[in-house]
């Protein structure tokens, strides 16, 4: 899941309960959102159960290991739902995303240290290998694995480029560029989704965004072939299934077809992470949870 656009991030600061959203994950039919407070929404009955209240989570944060990982201030933390134990695993770090990974049999997490640094911990001890470290004008966001390069085995896709997984942490890791957008301090802290080998890439920290399908080229290694799709506030999610992309944005959620050129508004609240169980499509906001599609 992206980082939220700064008037949100303001909005959720101001509110006299604390319990603005900021951030949302799901494992099994169990839907967590995280800002103000952690919660646990079960689907699809949407039945709410507080875990921690009074807290300052910020937007990113992924499920793994059985838990949440999460970011409090400059902490990381790993936050065990069913006992509601939390263990801080690196302090002095700020990151938009994280993904549980594993390389060469060991499985770990993924995530964004200073918006700059693709680090993975490993599980369960924590050890941290730093893979690669980026250098542009613009902070780095979004992670997604998928095998680019064909390999069998599972590279990463991180702000403006994706990472070739050498399958061992001890040789280096080599990184290709998608596209140039880094031409401000927040263009590549990205939203990011699959359309079968295609990416779609989202300015997600943009008002007037640019969101685009990037085509893969035969030489994945070569920049991709950009499809613009239209602009849209903040696009801070993407989903996609076989009804078509959806975007949720600081005005609502879209529907486009899979070429991107018929769109519908299916909601006007502004989203923070989308997710579907069951044929339906959840849209997070900054105060609460709803069902926006049902597939039919």
């Amino acid at each position: 899941m992206q980082g939220l656009p700064l008037g949100l991030l303001l909005l959720a600061a101001a509110s006299a309960q604390a319990g603005e959203i900021r951030g949302a994950a799901l494992s099994g039919s169990t839907l967590y959102t995280w800002g103000g407070e952690l919660a646990a929404w079960q689907l699809p009955a949407l039945q709410r159960q507080v875990l921690a209240r009074a807290r300052n989570f910020g937007a990113g944060g992924c499920a793994a290991d059985g838990g949440l990982v999460l970011q409090e201030d400059d902490r990381a933390i790993l936050f065990h739902p069913r006992t509601l134990r939390e263990r801080v695993f690196e302090t002095g770090t700020r990151f938009a995303s994280c993904l549980p990974f594993e390389i060469d049999r060991r499985k770990g997490i993924l995530l964004t240290h200073l918006d700059a640094q693709l680090r993975f911990y490993i599980l369960p001890g924590f050890e941290v290998k730093e893979l690669y470290s980026i250098y542009t004008a613009s902070r780095q966001g979004g992670l997604l694995a998928s095998d680019v390069d064909n390999d069998g085995l599972q590279d990463v896709f991180f702000g403006n480029y994706w990472v070739k997984n050498p399958g061992r942490l001890d040789v280096a890791w080599r990184l290709f560029a998608v596209n140039l957008w880094h031409d401000t301090p927040d263009a590549a802290l990205a939203a990011l989704a699959l359309s079968g080998e295609n990416l779609l890439w989202a300015e997600s920290s943009a008002k007037n965004a640019r969101i685009a399908l990037f085509l893969k080229p035969t030489d994945p290694r070569q920049l991709w072939i950009e499809r613009r799709l239209p602009s849209l506030p903040y696009p801070t999610a993407f989903l996609v299934n076989e009804s078509g992309i959806f975007i949720g944005h600081a005005e609502g959620v879209h529907l486009l077809s899979h070429a991107g050129t018929v769109r519908k508004r299916l909601d006007t609240t502004p989203s923070v992470a989308l997710v579907e169980r069951q044929g339906v499509v959840y849209a997070v906001s900054p105060k609460g949870v709803r069902a926006v599609y049902r597939r039919r």
